[in-house]
């Protein structure tokens, strides 16, 4: 195969636009067939990028919790068309925003339709990503800052939805929540389970939900963009807007990991649910179910 297109979009491209540096990786039937680093991880110190870097991998959480959930489902300890708030009772009685010709919020009305798995999955839940929400925040204070996952979970349910469970799609909360009921379920921490059901089976060694201070020369450097000028700096790598205290793992936004461990979890699904070391965390229909279209 020819890569020297990629190569040359990865190192003249992609620092036109603005992206300090990169680490691409390419499997193929379990094995790497390409690999290749650009630019700098940090542009103060003009240091190289390094294949061994640990970063936040922010979104890119969900595809695990996702598996978690149909793992779940495939034990018959959850249902896609349950009721969050079998769950999470307070996920009950929500509410939705009322809005204005012009889209301004004018109040609030209880939900007709009930918020199902599926819905959380889907991002149709007719939540929102207000991480700064006065449920959140106050939830937050309450835990003295520790923000237990499902303690946060439950909070959520307060706040108004954008819209009718199903009628619409939002990127959103909804896997943060999804954490929680895992968390439920399966009796554990939702690190821990993940843990022992995903990382580790799969043998992503350098991958969790809270940054390990032994590697901390490792971590990656991460910036903000400004798109008024076009510039990013640098933040520190413990700023993270989905890590709400200690005791929180977001199952939407706060796995760190690595190039090389990453790679596994998406081998594994390329695969249909087996990894390079031959576990399977899912079944090949698990996997189908995944990739099928969910939205109209």
């Amino acid at each position: 195969m020819n890569f020297q297109p990629l190569k040359d979009f990865l190192d003249y491209y992609l620092p036109m636009i603005g992206v300090p540096g990169s680490d691409t990786v390419i499997y193929m039937d379990h094995e790497e067939i390409f690999r290749h680093t650009a630019g700098f991880d940090s542009l103060m110190q003009r240091t190289p990028m390094r294949r061994d870097l640990i970063y936040n991998i922010y979104s890119c959480s969900k595809l695990a919790t996702a598996i978690a959930a149909l793992q779940l489902v495939e034990r018959g300890e959850l249902v896609v068309t349950d009721p969050v708030y079998a769950y999470l009772p307070e996920f009950k009685n929500l509410t939705v925003k009322v809005k204005d010709s012009a889209g301004k919020v004018i109040g609030t009305r209880p939900a007709e339709k009930t918020m199902l798995i599926s819905h959380l999955l889907t991002m149709t839940s007719g939540m929102n990503y207000d991480t700064k929400s006065r449920s959140i925040e106050q939830a937050i204070a309450a835990t003295e800052g520790r923000a237990p996952t499902v303690d946060i979970c439950r909070a959520m349910a307060n706040e108004p939805l954008e819209f009718e469970p199903g009628d619409d799609y939002y990127y959103s909360l909804s896997l943060d929540v999804m954490a929680g009921i895992v968390e439920v379920i399966s009796g554990k921490r939702f690190s821990d389970y993940m843990a022992e059901n995903v990382f580790l089976p799969l043998g992503m060694k350098d991958t969790g939900y809270h940054p390990d201070p032994t590697k901390r020369d490792r971590f990656a450097a991460q910036y903000a963009y400004d798109k008024m000028t076009h510039r990013v700096t640098e933040v520190p790598f413990e700023e993270c807007h989905c890590r709400f205290g200690a005791d929180y793992d977001s199952g939407g936004g706060g796995v760190v990991s690595t190039v090389d461990d990453y790679i596994l979890l998406v081998d594994a699904l390329a695969n249909g649910g087996v990894a390079k070391n031959g576990n399977r965390i899912l079944c090949s229909r698990s996997v189908e179910l995944m990739r099928a279209n969910a939205l109209t």
